[in-house]
C-alpha cells in the first residue's frame, strides 16, 4: 500500500510539472540571420558568421516572490537554435526571470572532460573552452568585411574570456503558457552587441578590453534581451517613481527605507539607509540598485553610468 501512495505521489507531481522553455529569437537589424545576406554596421557593410555564447545559473521568481534557483543550469546559446529547456518545475506562473552572462568562476575553472557528452560545458560537445587558465569564452562573435581588394576575406572576431564579464540580469516577464509550457520570449538584435564597435580597425579581440568590454556592456542591457512581451515605456515610469538621477545625484522615493548598490558582477558596492547618494563616487558601468522597505527588497532595477 506504501509503494502505490508513493507512485501516486509522484504521479501527481509529474503532472503539475511545466517545461520552462526561453525562447529567443536573434535578428540583425530586425531581419532575419542568414550568412549570405550583407547588412550593415556604422556605414560598414558586413557578413555574419558566428554567435554563440553562454548563459547560467537561472533563478525564476514566481508571484508571491518565491525564487526557484536552477541547479546546474548552463545553456549555450547559438543563432541556429531558438528554443531551450532551462526546468522542470511545478511553478504556477513566473513573474521574473534571473540569469547570468557567462560562466560562474568555479565552473569556468573546473575539468571541462568530467562533463558528459552533450553537456554546455563539455569539451566534447562546446568549442568555447579556451584553456585551462582561462576558462570559456563567454561570448563569440564573428563576421567578415570587404578588404582592399572588394573581396570578404577580411575577418572581426570577438571572443570575451575572463571572469570579470559574469554579469547578472533580471527581467519582469509576462510568460505565455502553452500545452503545459511556460514560454519565456526574447527578441535579441545582433546588431546591438556591435553599438560603439569598430569591426573595420578593431577587430579580432580575443581575451579581454578594448571591443569585448562594450560588447559585454551591450549585451548587459536589457535592451539586446528584449522580452517579447514587456512594456518598455511602463518600465521607465516605474524608475521615475522610485528613483532620480539628478546631477549625478542619486535620490530614493522616500517609500523605501534602504538601498544597495551591485556592480555587474553581483558585488555589493554600496548599502544604506539613506535616500541620497553621489554617483560621482562610482566608476563608470553597469550597476543594479536594491530598494528595500522594512526589511523587505521590493525593486531591483539597472542603470548605467
Amino acid at each position: 500500500m506504501r509503494l502505490v501512495i508513493f507512485i501516486l505521489i509522484l504521479f501527481s507531481i509529474s503532472l503539475n510539472s511545466k517545461e520552462v522553455i526561453l525562447n529567443i529569437n536573434h535578428t540583425i537589424n530586425g531581419q532575419e540571420i542568414d550568412l549570405e545576406t550583407i547588412y550593415q554596421h556604422d556605414g560598414v557593410d558586413f557578413k555574419f558568421k558566428r554567435l554563440q555564447y553562454f548563459l547560467s545559473n537561472f533563478e525564476l521568481i514566481d508571484q508571491d516572490d518565491n525564487v526557484i534557483k536552477i541547479n546546474d543550469s548552463y545553456l549555450l546559446v547559438n543563432y541556429l537554435n531558438t528554443e531551450y529547456l532551462i526546468a522542470n518545475t511545478d511553478i504556477e506562473s513566473i513573474k521574473k526571470i534571473r540569469f547570468y552572462i557567462g560562466v560562474d568562476e568555479e565552473a569556468n575553472h573546473s575539468d571541462p572532460t568530467a562533463y558528459p557528452f552533450g553537456h554546455p560545458l563539455s569539451i566534447e560537445t562546446s568549442n568555447m573552452h579556451w584553456g585551462w587558465a582561462y576558462g570559456y569564452r563567454f561570448i563569440a562573435l564573428e563576421g567578415f568585411v570587404k578588404d582592399i581588394f572588394d573581396s570578404w576575406r577580411s575577418e572581426f572576431s570577438y571572443h570575451a574570456v575572463g571572469n570579470q564579464y559574469y554579469s547578472l540580469m533580471e527581467f519582469e516577464i509576462e510568460a505565455k503558457e502553452i500545452d503545459n509550457k511556460i514560454i519565456i520570449d526574447f527578441n535579441p538584435d545582433i546588431i546591438d552587441l556591435l553599438d560603439g564597435v569598430n569591426i573595420t580597425e578593431d577587430n579580432i579581440i580575443h581575451g579581454s578590453g578594448g571591443a569585448n568590454d562594450i560588447i559585454i556592456q551591450n549585451m548587459a542591457q536589457t535592451e539586446f534581451f528584449t522580452d517579447i512581451s514587456s512594456d518598455i515605456e511602463d518600465d521607465i515610469l516605474i524608475k521615475e517613481n522610485n528613483y532620480i538621477i539628478n546631477n549625478s545625484t542619486l535620490i530614493i522615493n522616500d517609500k523605501f527605507n534602504s538601498f544597495r548598490l551591485y556592480n555587474i558582477n553581483g558585488n555589493i558596492v554600496y548599502s544604506d539607509n539613506s535616500n541620497i547618494y553621489d554617483l560621482n563616487n562610482l566608476d563608470h558601468g553597469i550597476y543594479f540598485i536594491e530598494l528595500s522597505s522594512n526589511g523587505e527588497t521590493l525593486l531591483l532595477e539597472k542603470f548605467i553610468k
